[in-house]
């Protein structure tokens, strides 16, 4: 393990991590390197600590928060992959742990975000639809 520190061997220290049950140690390399979802992940994953799951939440509705704020605009598809990926991993979090207020905002940005994914999909369709009639 020493010697994945030392040398910078970040996957081999991640996977060590993991087979030794250090999942929140693993999910802390993942934070730093800026790999939040492999970070949720690992969280979800770690039963040794109490505070994981709320770390967990953290990540997730900062990442919320940070990819589809409440300024009006719409996430891009990019933003909106990756919102959908941390929406599903808020399914794994036990909805005990959410404060009223975090389900509040999460609702709020359901209600936009779900007219938007049908609006997406619906261009998706005509652009599909548009592209097929022209070959």
């Amino acid at each position: 393990m020493e010697f994945a520190e030392d040398y910078g061997f970040e996957a081999a220290q991640i996977q060590i991590l993991e087979q030794t049950g250090r999942c929140a140690e693993a999910a802390s390399l993942h934070l730093e390197a800026g790999r939040r979802f492999e970070a949720i992940t690992y969280l979800l994953k770690d039963k040794s600590r109490d505070d994981s799951m709320f770390q967990a939440k953290t990540c997730i509705l900062e990442g919320l928060w940070e990819l589809f704020p409440f300024s009006g605009r719409e996430p891009d598809v990019v933003a909106e992959e990756h919102v959908q990926k941390l929406f599903q991993l808020l399914l794994k979090l036990d909805p005990g742990i959410l404060e009223p207020m975090d389900r509040h905002e999460v609702g709020c940005r359901l209600i936009i975000l779900i007219p938007a994914l049908q609006c997406c999909c619906y261009v998706d369709s005509d652009v599909r639809s548009h592209r097929e009639e022209r070959h």
